[in-house]
């Protein structure tokens, strides 16, 4: 009997926002769902043998092996609707599936960061690695997809040492940083709040710092490392609790944490505002799911961005990356 490699999945140019967020698996969330792939179906056999889900900012993927094609990608859509509570036909449509050579070939994309919303950016390799890594830890993969992984990620590598890739590339937080700057004319003299001390929000810390940025405030579920971050720059670290000090506070807000629910509301916004009518604020928040509630952006004062609302910003520089 032959053995499949199956994808299906969601990114920036098939799925909005909205979509993606609740198709999202949180690395919270990951280690229990990967427990699916090598558990006998109904017959007792294994019908999804091995399986590595890649959930980012930009993207949701699940890569499995199957003997039946047809049967194997099923189980995927049913898999991810069950996981997620989400209504198949309510993403289906913004689904693509690929199998054998077509999965391969997506996959070492992703890793040279080819399928990026900015081509060439940094963190995908990154990122494709460590799913990998976690599915392994919980013995989710097996010979066929440790093979595909590793040869992909050894593509990437060298995407990033033998092309030029690279000396173009750049980043969702540093396309970010550049969206405040096109919308504040300077951050000379602005107070920088970056919500969550990830990846993803050091990357933004440091550009807007480079950028010009006068002070920067670093918000974070726990505070010694947002003290981490924040020293680099001479900074303030604050936990989430204290958001609505922050807030008042701040010029640009960029968001870039894990959490599962919303984490700037309105009645926050506002009340933030009162302290500062004068001043506007801008909100670029890239993180998926989104942690600014999108009724904010009918403030008076406010201007809202979510990761959607970079590709203009992206397609800059998108030619010479591309070349």
């Amino acid at each position: 009997m032959s053995t499949h490699i199956l994808l299906i999945g969601v990114n920036h140019t098939t799925a909005p926002i909205a979509l993606r967020e609740r198709l999202a698996i949180s690395d919270i969330r990951l280690p229990e769902a990967l427990t699916r792939f090598g558990q006998p179906d109904g017959h007792g056999s294994a019908l999804l043998s091995e399986g590595v889900i890649l959930s980012t900012c930009n993207r949701l993927e699940i890569y499995a092996v199957a003997d039946d094609p047809d049967r194997g990608r099923e189980a995927l859509i049913q898999f991810l609707s069950q996981n997620r509570q989400v209504p198949a036909e309510e993403f289906v449509d913004a689904l693509y599936v690929k199998s054998d050579a077509e999965a391969v070939n997506h996959l070492t994309r992703v890793a040279c960061g080819l399928d990026s919303m900015v081509v060439g950016e940094p963190q995908i390799l990154g990122q494709v690695t460590e799913a990998y890594q976690t599915a392994l830890s919980r013995h989710a993969t097996g010979p066929v997809l440790n093979t595909l992984f590793r040869h992909a990620i050894q593509a990437g590598k060298r995407a990033r040492t033998e092309t030029a890739i690279s000396q173009y590339a750049t980043s969702v937080p540093s396309a970010a940083a550049a969206l405040a700057e096109q919308e504040m004319g300077t951050l000379n003299d602005r107070v920088v709040l970056v919500m969550g001390a990830g990846e993803m929000g050091q990357i933004a810390a440091r550009t807007l710092m480079t950028r010009g940025a006068s002070g920067i405030i670093v918000a974070n579920r726990t505070y010694e490392r947002g003290l981490m971050l924040a020293r680099q720059f001479n900074g303030e670290a604050m936990t989430f609790d204290r958001q609505a000090e922050a807030l008042a506070r701040a010029d640009i807000v960029v968001t870039a944490t894990d959490a599962p629910h919303i984490l700037i509301t309105p009645q926050k916004v506002r009340a933030a505002m009162s302290q500062r009518p004068e001043r506007p604020m801008l909100i670029i928040d890239i993180a998926v799911p989104r942690d600014t509630d999108p009724a904010v952006a009918e403030i008076p004062g406010v201007r809202l961005f979510d990761i959607d609302d970079l590709q203009d910003t992206v397609n800059g520089n998108l030619e010479a990356r591309e070349q």
